[in-house]
């Protein structure tokens, strides 16, 4: 199945839902240009806006997909932003079930996102793709239950998809939802179902070779939006990281045209968007993708979106399975992420990939908060 921006991809191992509908530009899971991301975030904003005519607005993403979207559209509206996480947090949390996802469990940090709700009159969900809006509804009855603040609701999402029977539950609540695109979802199952998954499969038992290591370049000053940020603070936090990232060594050194990858880690995908911007703008020709907890099942055929499937251990929890696709060779990749404490384990096998993908050298980037909570 294949549309201009949107291809179906097979799920693995999920009974709840056998297909994923997934952006060829949004720089997530397929390689794509930034700007093109960038573009399509613009264009949801542009939509969105006539709705939020002045209103206060707090816009919530959903981890991990609508992440970039979410603090894309804070920034385009001058808005507060706060988005869920499925990574463990000190402090008490509100949570919530996504429930056909491969990770159901969805929270948000509790004490700032209260703290923010006497200061706005609306909030605006943000996902990459909206069926039914049951996660949304969920939602709104915690946060209905916790408060007694009245608030309005809307939904922003590149995509609403049914399949004809569908029932958008998010309409009894009276909630709207804005969509770049609409589509139908009727034969998806069918078109995961023929997927045969004799793509490439990489694991780390199969890594050898290795590249230059150049160790985590620790950068301070990072924001967190799993806690309340402004969205035009956020950007500029993230252009002040890319300008600051724009004159390593390694970029010095590469001649124009050059080939970056440039990669997020789960949830932290954002700056890694504004950095590949930043590094078209320079000449350079770049790749953006995200390590993704989603398993997805790779083919050969030509048809077919996923091809190749690298799995690693997180950064974030050693434990935790993630996954990169369809990688290509480059001149450097720039690997961003907000995690803590990495493990040996993680670090080698992140590493490996690199390598075995065709990478020439890598940096791996760490932007630390120094006043999170």
């Amino acid at each position: 199945m294949d549309t201009a921006i949107y291809d179906v991809v097979k799920r693995e191992n999920n009974a709840k839902r056998s297909f994923m509908v997934v952006n060829r530009y949004l720089g997530k899971l397929i390689p794509s240009s930034p700007k093109k991301a960038l573009f399509m975030i613009q264009m949801l904003a542009n939509k969105v806006k006539p709705v939020l005519d002045g209103k206060t607005v707090l816009v919530l993403g959903f981890a991990e997909s609508a992440i970039s979207i979410s603090l894309g559209l804070a920034e385009e509206l001058d808005a507060y932003c706060i988005n869920t996480t499925r990574e463990k947090l000190a402090d008490a949390v509100i949570d919530f079930e996504e429930e056909h996802s491969h990770a159901v469990n969805q929270q948000i940090a509790e004490a700032p996102f209260l703290s923010i709700l006497p200061y706005v009159d609306h909030i605006l969900f943000v996902e990459d793709e909206v069926t039914t809006g049951h996660t949304i509804c969920n939602c709104v009855k915690k946060i209905d239950a916790l408060t007694s603040h009245r608030l309005t609701y809307s939904v922003a999402s590149l995509i609403k998809a049914g399949d004809g029977t569908s029932i958008l539950e998010v309409a009894d609540y009276g909630i709207d939802v804005i969509s770049l695109e609409e589509i139908n979802t009727t034969h998806f199952d069918e078109v995961a179902n023929r997927v045969r998954g004799d793509g490439q499969y990489y694991s780390p038992s199969v890594y050898s070779e290795s590249i230059g290591v150049n160790g985590i370049i620790d950068v301070d000053g990072r924001m967190d939006p799993r806690y309340v940020v402004n969205g035009k603070e956020y950007m500029r936090q993230c252009e002040q990281l890319a300008e600051n990232i724009m004159s390593l060594k390694q970029l010095c050194c590469l001649p124009s045209m050059a080939k970056i990858a440039v990669i997020g880690t789960e949830e932290f995908a954002f700056p890694a968007l504004v950095l590949g911007i930043w590094l078209e703008d320079a000449g350079f020709l770049v790749d953006n993708q995200v390590i993704s907890r989603s398993p997805l099942v790779p083919d050969r055929s030509p048809a077919y979106l996923i091809h190749s499937r690298y799995a690693l251990h997180s950064l974030y929890e050693e434990e935790r399975n993630t996954f990169l696709y369809n990688l290509k060779p480059h001149d450097l990749a720039i690997v961003l992420t907000d995690a803590k404490d990495i493990s040996e384990r993680s670090l080698q096998e992140l590493h490996e990939v690199l390598s075995v993908s065709g990478q020439e050298q890598y940096v791996l980037i760490r932007w630390r908060c120094g006043n999170c909570q």
